[in-house]
């Protein structure tokens, strides 16, 4: 477990801090009360690193190493995080309002019951992924592979879908009051007509 002040250094040097990941590839750094407001930690290698319940707000995490990172209960709102690997992270109960996702891998990663109200997901790769009853109202997802996803319960209303593979995803309970489902992808999933009478197709 990495301690205070290592992760203190990480806002300071990027560089160095993957060059001592990669000696010390087993460590799994982590701290929970950490302020990391507007750090640039773009390119960042922090794979399995435990940051539940650390502000990241605002934060530029854009094309990092974030598979299987722990961040539950993590304020991500407003954080940039670009083409960012996060598969298989846990990103349950965070808040990711106002992100932006575009084009990030999300592989079976665990967003139960996050926030993404408004977040960009566009071209972002969600095959797999739970999103059970996380809120995604208004969020951009066009063009986003949610294939095999479990969105059951979710909040879609008012969300961007058009040109979204939802191939055998499930959508029970979902709410599509207002989303543009024009152009998606819809075969084998597990909707009902009445949900779908809500949405824009």
């Amino acid at each position: 477990m990495a301690d205070q002040q290592q992760l203190e250094q990480l806002k300071q040097s990027v560089k160095e801090w993957n060059q001592w990941r990669q000696k010390q590839p087993d460590t799994q750094p982590g701290s929970n009360d950490i302020d990391l407001t507007d750090a640039d930690l773009s390119y960042t290698n922090l794979n399995h690193a435990d940051l539940s319940y650390t502000n990241l707000t605002h934060a530029d995490l854009s094309d990092a190493n974030l598979y299987g990172t722990n961040f539950v209960f993590a304020n991500l709102s407003r954080s940039r995080l670009h083409y960012a690997d996060l598969s298989r992270a846990d990103l349950s109960f965070a808040d990711l309002s106002d992100a932006d996702l575009s084009g990030a891998r999300l592989y079976s990663t665990n967003l139960s019951e996050a926030s993404l109200a408004s977040a960009n997901l566009a071209f972002a790769n969600l095959s797999r992924a739970s999103l059970r009853s996380t809120d995604l109202s208004r969020a951009t997802l066009n063009y986003a592979d949610l294939s095999y996803a479990d969105l059951s319960g979710a909040n879609l209303s008012g969300a961007d879908l058009s040109d979204t593979y939802l191939y055998s995803a499930n959508l029970i309970r979902a709410n599509l009051s207002g989303a543009n489902l024009s152009g998606t992808n819809l075969s084998g999933t597990l909707v009902t007509q009445e949900q779908l009478k809500q949405a824009v197709i």
